[in-house]
């Protein structure tokens, strides 16, 4: 007879999938004779600015995780949206906008990821989510892109979002951020998510070889 493999007492396992139409991710973990799940439905939005449409999708959405690109915020706007939020529930960091220079309030641009309040999490990656003996220790954050750390059932989750300008393909400020995604992404140890607007398509991504 063949012996019978016997499944590990203590295991995590990661799932993609849709529910509902939306993605979502469902962790399964045993510990002994009990497999629990835990269920994270996520989002990711171009949004175009952080109208009152957009607060009340906030406000009605099921999601626990929401990252948005193009909130045309400038400093000021960005930290007014933050505290708004968080009074409605939500923990927000995102990176600025840029000046279009084609008038003194253009903005284009800028990224955040909204997190429910009450969930485990972290904006910007500590050592404890980067690989050991790193000489340098990496911000998750940068031009255009930014990344936080969700704790789900004792496994961290690095969520990130990315903006890539229009009509420019793969030079200049859009290559400048891949690399700098890039090398932040070679440094971590834990799963990750990217909601992004590429602003090009699948072939020329894969064409960087980045």
């Amino acid at each position: 007879n063949k012996p019978r493999l016997k499944q590990p007492n203590h295991y995590k396992q990661l799932k993609m999938q849709r529910q509902n139409g939306w993605p979502t991710l469902i962790v399964i973990q045993r510990m002994g004779n009990h497999p629990t799940e835990s269920v994270l439905t996520f989002n990711f939005s171009n949004i175009n600015t952080a109208s009152n449409q957009f607060r009340t999708f906030l406000r009605e959405t099921p999601h626990k995780v929401v990252m948005i690109a193009e909130h045309h915020q400038g400093s000021h706007k960005l930290q007014q949206l933050k505290k708004s939020l968080l009074k409605e529930g939500w923990s927000f960091e995102g990176t600025i906008a840029h000046p279009t220079g084609r008038s003194e309030t253009g903005t284009h641009g800028g990224v955040g990821i909204c997190i429910r309040s009450y969930l485990q999490h972290q904006h910007l990656n500590t050592s404890h989510h980067i690989k050991p003996h790193t000489p340098w220790m990496p911000k998750g954050t940068g031009d255009n892109w930014t990344a936080a750390t969700v704790r789900l059932k004792g496994i961290d989750l690095c969520f990130i979002t990315l903006y890539l300008d229009d009509g420019i393909g793969l030079v200049g400020p859009n290559m400048a951020r891949l690399k700098e995604l890039v090398q932040f992404l070679s440094q971590l140890h834990i799963p990750f998510i990217i909601g992004a607007d590429w602003n090009m398509l699948p072939n020329e991504i894969q064409s960087s070889k980045l």
